[in-house]
């Protein structure tokens, strides 16, 4: 059984080194919670609000970011291959040493994030 939190407010939640694979958070309320070094691989995060969360070394390996808001997010080092960012709101979000690999993301949003240097050789 997975964990859901769908639509649930979590504001300032902690979920350090939490496993929590395949869990759902569609709709969740979670600005400014921690989710550094967490398991959320296949995790869903759809349309969450994540505005100020941190998820520093976290694993969201084929999680489900659509429409989830990482205004000012720490995914400093955070493993992201695989994830949908399909609509993801990461202007103001820090990015360095993230991973990719495989995932589906708008490189002109991408490019509006902080630290944008260490994603890209290069601006398009």
């Amino acid at each position: 059984m997975r964990a859901r939190f769908d639509r649930v407010k979590l504001p300032s939640a902690s979920f350090v080194r939490a496993s929590l694979q395949d869990a759902s958070f569609i709709g969740a309320l979670a600005p400014k919670s921690d989710f550094t070094e967490a398991e959320l691989a296949g995790a869903n995060f759809q349309g969450a609000d994540l505005r100020g969360a941190v998820f520093q070394s976290a694993i969201l390996r084929r999680a489900d970011l659509r429409l989830a808001d990482f205004d000012t997010a720490v995914l400093v080092d955070a493993n992201l291959e695989g994830a949908k960012l399909g609509g993801a709101e990461m202007a103001t979000a820090v990015l360095d040493g993230v991973k990719l690999a495989g995932t589906r993301y708008s490189v002109d949003d991408l490019k509006k994030s902080r630290n944008r240097s260490k994603l890209f050789d290069h601006d398009a």
